[in-house]
Formats: structure tokens, C-alpha cells, sequence
């Protein structure tokens, strides 16, 4: 069996993850960056698999863990997920059960994709994105970096989600979403 550093703090998405490793026959071990009882020295040049489920906090815990000159595990996909040969999936990102990635679609670096989301064919999705449960996104689907999905929540075919915005569960976004900005309902509006 393999050994993954599992980078993060004592969250639920630690199981989460933890489950998804356990999956493909990959040993963990939890080494939480606020308890200062570890020695990190240890921990240069392992991979490294990051353990927070929001992207503010992945894009923290990214930066010190490059800072113990650690490296990025490549993309873990849970056995029971389903991704197209064509798909592209950046390094340190998570994928969940039941997930579906179609034809063409790029995943950037350290994205969470929780439990029966489904992305369509020719996605771009930008690093440190997190998508709740049961998301889909249609074809051709821009997703910037930092972005957070809730669950539940449908991207309309050729949209874009920008930098850091936030889709509310259940909404359903039949237009582009501006970066930094929150999007709720049928059909999504600003607040």
C-alpha cells in the first residue's frame, strides 16, 4: 500500500477524503497543520492530499505544505467514479463517489468534487474549486478558481462561473455569474 500525507485539519471532508484513498488501496495518515505535537520536517518531498473542504482553506493549507517542500499527490478519483480517457484531472483534486466527468474536460489542481456530481463534456474548471453533492454542470461550462458550488446546484450549457463566486444549493444558473459574487433560486440572482 502507498502512503498519502493527509494534509489538513480534523473536518468531516477528512473522511470524506480518507474514504476516497481507502477506495483505490492508499494509506493516510492525517497530519493537522494547527497541532504543533508533529514533526513536519519529516513530511518533505511526500505527496500530499489536502483535507478542507473550502477553497480559501485548501488554497492555505496548499501554501504550506509547498512551504515543507511537499508535493501535490496526483488527482484521487474514487473507484465507483466515472471519468472519460479525454477528461484532465490537476493534481492534489478529489473525486467522490459516483461522480461522472464527460469528454474533454479539464479539472485544474487541488478541486473538491463531492459525491454524484456530474460535469459535461469540454467543462473548464480552475483550481481550488469545491462542488457540493449532486451538482451538474452542462457542456462547455467555465468554472473559475476559488469558486464554490453548492449543492445540488445546475450550470446552464456554455456558462461561466467567475473567481471566487458562490452558487447557492439548488440554484440554477442560466447566466454567467460575475467573480466574487453570490447567485441563489430559480433561476439564480445576485443578492
Amino acid at each position: 500500500m502507498s502512503f498519502v500525507v493527509l494534509y489538513g485539519i480534523r473536518t468531516d471532508y477528512v473522511h470524506e477524503v480518507s474514504e476516497i484513498l481507502d477506495s483505490i488501496g492508499l494509506e493516510a495518515e492525517l497530519w493537522d497543520n494547527r497541532d504543533g505535537s508533529q514533526d513536519f520536517a519529516q513530511l518533505e518531498g511526500r505527496p500530499f492530499v489536502l483535507a478542507a473542504g473550502s477553497p480559501n482553506g485548501r488554497m492555505e493549507l496548499d501554501s504550506e505544505a509547498r512551504g515543507l517542500k511537499m508535493n501535490p499527490h496526483p488527482a484521487i478519483v474514487h473507484q465507483s467514479a466515472s471519468v472519460s480517457p479525454s477528461a484532465s484531472l490537476g493534481p492534489g483534486s478529489t473525486v467522490n463517489r459516483l461522480v461522472a466527468i464527460g469528454s474533454r474536460t479539464k479539472i485544474g489542481s487541488h478541486v473538491q468534487i463531492n459525491r454524484s456530481v456530474s460535469i459535461g463534456h469540454g467543462a473548464r474548471v480552475g483550481n481550488f474549486v469545491s462542488f457540493g453533492a449532486a451538482v451538474v454542470l452542462s457542456g462547455n461550462v467555465t468554472i473559475e478558481a476559488a469558486a464554490f458550488l453548492g449543492a445540488g446546484s445546475v450550470v446552464l450549457p456554455g456558462l461561466k462561473v467567475g473567481n471566487g463566486a458562490m452558487v447557492g444549493a439548488g440554484a440554477v444558473v442560466t447566466r454567467d455569474v460575475p467573480a466574487g459574487r453570490t447567485v441563489v433560486g430559480v433561476p439564480a440572482r445576485l443578492i
